[in-house]
């Protein structure tokens, strides 16, 4: 959601991409899925990871999303 003021920039697709792509942080997204396995008492392996990030991508893309 932006916030009050947020003035919407229009851009290309691959504009649009290629600054999405450089605003996630991997490491974050690394460490939350290592966390995760981790509380879920599973050892976190590499694979492992992949499978739940290819889950977690599945979800998102099969799944709607509301955003305000």
């Amino acid at each position: 959601m932006l916030g009050k003021g947020v003035k919407t920039v229009h851009h290309t697709k691959d504009q649009v991409i290629d600054e999405v792509a450089s605003w996630i942080d991997t490491t974050v997204l690394a460490e939350m899925m290592v966390s995760h396995l981790e509380e879920e008492g599973e050892e976190p392996t590499v694979d492992r990871c992949k499978e739940l990030w290819y889950a977690v991508l599945e979800r998102l893309i099969f799944t709607p999303i509301l955003v305000d």
